[in-house]
C-alpha cells in the first residue's frame, strides 16, 4: 500500500443520487475533464436526508438518437468522488442513461472503486430530476472487524474527509493492515503459507 491510501471506514452499503446536477465550470474537450464536472446531492437510501455530495469528472461521453428523441440514450465514463459520512470513496463509473419521451429517463451505474469493490445501481429521473439508488458492494473486510457492518474501503483518498471520531479507528486500522502485510510478506519469502 502506498503513503498516499488511505483505509477509509464508511458505514452505510446504499445511498442515492437526487436532484438535478450543477455544472462546475471547466474546460471542454480539454484538462483532466474533458467532458465537463459537476456535482450532485446525496441522500440517504430510505430517507429524505441529505447525506453527502458527489463531484463528477467526464471522461468521454456518447449518444444516440431515433426518429422521436434526441437523444435516446447516453453513454457515459465519468470519474465520480463520492463524499459521504465517515469517508470518501472514488469511482471510475459506466454510466448509461435512456429516455422513455422527453421527459422520463432511466440510468444504470457500474463502478469500479479505486482500491477494490464496487458500485451499482439504477433509477429514474422526472424532467432531469434524478432518483437513483446506489449499493456499496464488495469492499475489502479487515478480519479484526469481525461480524461488524463497518466495511473498510482501500482508497486514493487523503484522511482529510474522515471526521475526528472515525480518523483515529482508520489510523488504528491501516496500521493492523500494514503489519498483516508485512507479516504475509514474510511467510513468502520463507516459503511458508499466509493461512
Amino acid at each position: 500500500m502506498t503513503g498516499a491510501a488511505s483505509v477509509l471506514v464508511v458505514a452505510l452499503t446504499a445511498f442515492r443520487i437526487v436532484g438535478v446536477g450543477h455544472p462546475i465550470p471547466s474546460e471542454i474537450d480539454r484538462g483532466p475533464c474533458p467532458q465537463g464536472r459537476w456535482s450532485q446531492a446525496l441522500y440517504a437510501a430510505n430517507a429524505p436526508r441529505r447525506i453527502g455530495t458527489m463531484y463528477g469528472c467526464g471522461l468521454a461521453i456518447s449518444k444516440g438518437s431515433s426518429s422521436r428523441l434526441d437523444p435516446a440514450w447516453i453513454r457515459q465514463t465519468a470519474r465520480e468522488h463520492f463524499v459521504l459520512p465517515g469517508g470518501s470513496l472514488t469511482a471510475v463509473c459506466d454510466e448509461r442513461f435512456r429516455w422513455e419521451d422527453e421527459h422520463h429517463s432511466r440510468a444504470t451505474f457500474r463502478c469500479r472503486i479505486q482500491g477494490g469493490g464496487t458500485i451499482g445501481g439504477s433509477g429514474h429521473a422526472v424532467d432531469g430530476r434524478a432518483n437513483y439508488l446506489l449499493r456499496i458492494s464488495h469492499p475489502y473486510r479487515h478480519p479484526s472487524a469481525g461480524g461488524h457492518s463497518r466495511m473498510l474501503a482501500q482508497t486514493g483518498v487523503l484522511d482529510q474527509h474522515i471526521p475526528d471520531a472515525t480518523r483515529g479507528l482508520a489510523q488504528d486500522r491501516r496500521c493492523m493492515l500494514r503489519q498483516g502485510l508485512r507479516r504475509g510478506s514474510e511467510r513468502v519469502a520463507q516459503g511458508g503459507s499466509q493461512s
